[in-house]
């Protein structure tokens, strides 16, 4: 996945419905697809680990859903610090 796939896919799979939800982090990324910080880093494994996890497996096809997630997990163990 390169920086621009994953801040694309990344704001798919975000959530923002009120202050301080935890999908907000998926919308910290730009083009570059850096990490704002190893905090935010660890708020997007949690989001994908669990609420989108758990969405995925809800979803038309649930073994493409956790690919994508997969992929992002892997971009985001990689991914620099801005």
């Amino acid at each position: 996945m390169t920086p621009h796939e994953f801040w694309l896919t990344a704001a798919q799979w975000g959530s923002y419905m009120t202050s301080g939800d935890p999908g907000a982090c998926m919308y910290g990324f730009d083009e570059r697809g850096c990490v704002q910080s190893e905090e935010h880093r660890r708020q997007c494994f949690d989001w994908i680990e669990n609420d989108c996890r758990k969405a995925a497996d809800a979803n038309e096809d649930p073994a493409a859903d956790h690919d994508q997630l997969d992929s992002m997990l892997d971009y985001l163990e990689k991914a620099p610090v801005a």
